[in-house]
């Protein structure tokens, strides 16, 4: 009896040992993450390595912060054959983002493609193809430490397989702050205008009742469902047109009534290049009872 007591006495010691053991792995693990620690961006792709030879996070703020994202790229090392990874996620505190939903994120096997996986499911767009979790965000040495996981769907035009992403890491990925203004802000019959997305522009658009010239077309929707269209001639490149009797600027507001045009108000365009449009704007549309009427409308956009 005394040497069974004895063993059960050994074995539950024994198995003390391994639990501890186990904490103190998981603990030395979730504390792996040491500011010191060299930085590093790898994952298991249909299983092969991928290990990053370059690799940044750039953290975007604007002057509303509701638009602030953080996006990470990570670059491979096989020259043009590079593969490259990016995220955009739609905040930059630590905590699981789901991809597709509030996580953009992709792989492209080379640069020298335009085609990519994509972490979005083309059968239905609303579904977690993954996830990424930020551990850390070190705002004091500036860099972000996570894992990560995703599906990637082809978006060529030839068929291929999933692209399933596993074990993703990175650990302390150097941070680059951008500060910026909004791309675009207005005041709508003095309430913020409140665009649920970035504006969309249009480059080279063909406009009704204006042949042969092309516009650079801004539109923006609010969360009410209106929707602002301003288009911008590319030949008016600085400047101030009163409207509506302006040849070089065309505008439409659709609301639930229908489509209506300005019939008052001013376009300041002070940059219009190829790629970039900066300007103000007042602009009143009629309607009855009351007009709608913006003020403080400002845009600086890339595309």
């Amino acid at each position: 009896m005394k040497r069974i007591f004895k063993t059960i006495t050994v074995l539950f010691a024994f198995s003390l040992l391994i639990i501890s053991c186990t904490k103190s792995d998981d603990a030395q693990s979730t504390n792996s993450y040491s500011p010191d620690a060299a930085p590093y961006f790898k994952a298991e792709m249909n299983g092969t390595t991928f290990t990053a030879v370059s690799f940044t996070a750039y953290m975007h703020h604007f002057d509303d912060h509701s638009k602030d994202f953080l996006e990470i790229s990570a670059v491979g090392g096989n020259g043009v054959d590079s593969g490259t990874f990016s995220f955009k996620l739609t905040d930059f505190r630590a905590g699981t983002y789901n991809t597709n939903l509030q996580t953009e994120i992709s792989y492209q096997p080379s640069v020298s493609l335009v085609e990519k996986y994509l972490g979005k499911n083309p059968q239905n767009s609303q579904s977690r193809t993954g996830q990424v979790q930020l551990i850390t965000v070190d705002l004091n040495n500036m860099t972000v430490s996570g894992l990560f996981n995703f599906v990637g769907y082809w978006n060529g035009l030839t068929p291929m397989s999933n692209l399933f992403v596993n074990n993703g890491k990175f650990q302390n990925i150097p941070i680059v702050e951008f500060v910026q203004p909004d791309p675009f802000s207005a005041l709508l019959n003095n309430v913020e205008f409140n665009e649920v997305n970035a504006p969309s522009i249009t480059s080279n658009s063909n406009v009704v009742n204006h042949p042969g010239a092309t516009f650079t077309e801004i539109v923006v929707a609010n969360s009410n469902g209106a929707i602002l269209s301003l288009g911008i001639d590319k030949t008016f490149i600085t400047g101030t047109e009163t409207i509506p009797t302006s040849t070089l600027v065309v505008t439409s507001l659709n609301v639930a009534g229908g489509t209506i045009s300005a019939n008052a108000g001013t376009v300041t365009i002070t940059d219009h290049t190829a790629h970039h449009i900066k300007g103000t704007f007042t602009l009143t549309f009629p309607n009855t009872p009351t007009d709608y009427v913006f003020t403080n409308g400002q845009f600086d956009i890339d595309f």
